[in-house]
């Protein structure tokens, strides 16, 4: 899991850096399956971090598993 964690950890950061973080001003998706994955997302209204619940497929990339994946990615 951490692996799989750190893979999708740096594929995000890779592809901030192609968009200039673009998908950080997307709205939170839980997507259409029905997991419960507590996970963070960026508001660009409050340039903050905040918990949503991530159904576990679908979505979109303004989506992380920590508040720290997501500061490093969106805030800076």
């Amino acid at each position: 899991k951490k692996q799989r964690e750190s893979f999708w950890f740096l594929h995000l950061l890779l592809h901030a850096a192609m968009t200039k973080r673009h998908f950080c001003t997307l709205p939170p998706e839980s997507g259409p399956c029905r997991a419960y994955v507590p996970s963070w997302y960026y508001d660009p209204s409050t340039h903050s971090c905040k918990v949503f619940v991530y159904g576990g497929c679908g979505g979109n990339g303004n989506r992380f598993y920590t508040m720290q994946q997501c500061q490093e990615v969106c805030c800076k």
